[in-house]
């Protein structure tokens, strides 16, 4: 009967170790919360975006609160039990992580090298044209001057 009193299931999913929750941590004894360890964590190769390694870490609580009507719950201090934690995770194997380096990270990073190659060669060609073009106004001028006073 007290269920249906108190609809919605009292459960709040955390980081491991309450991570993140110090407030509520404060009333829990034994939890030594690790970044290395509880911490979500996801590494992405930067070129392709292709996730290497993944670690979901989620803790279930119970929550736990004074309830009015109940009595023996009066001096209950707002607080968490954990209850179970759930580590998942996924890493690629050197395999994979092998053809994604030289089928796609390697041709982007040769195709950036080209990218700027040619922006260099196109630069020296644009201001090499542009010497050679005031090079050949100051030769007409100059033969222009001889045609006209001889």
């Amino acid at each position: 009967m007290l269920f249906f009193k108190f609809p919605g299931a009292p459960i709040v999913l955390t980081k491991p170790h309450l991570l993140g929750a110090d407030y509520y941590r404060q009333f829990i004894n034994g939890l030594s919360p690790d970044p290395e360890k509880h911490d979500i964590e996801v590494l992405v190769e930067p070129h392709t975006g292709t996730p290497l390694t993944a670690a979901s870490r989620v803790q279930f609580n119970q929550f736990l609160r004074a309830m009015p009507p109940v009595t023996i719950t009066e001096n209950l201090v707002q607080s968490f039990v954990p209850i179970m934690w759930v580590d998942e995770g996924i890493e690629l194997n050197d395999e994979l992580v092998d053809y994604i380096w030289t089928s796609l990270t390697q041709i982007l990073i040769i195709l950036d090298a080209v990218h700027w190659t040619l922006f260099a060669v196109g630069l020296t060609l644009f201001v090499a044209m542009l010497i050679v073009l005031k090079g050949l106004t100051k030769l007409d001028t100059r033969c222009l001057i001889k045609i006209y006073h001889a």
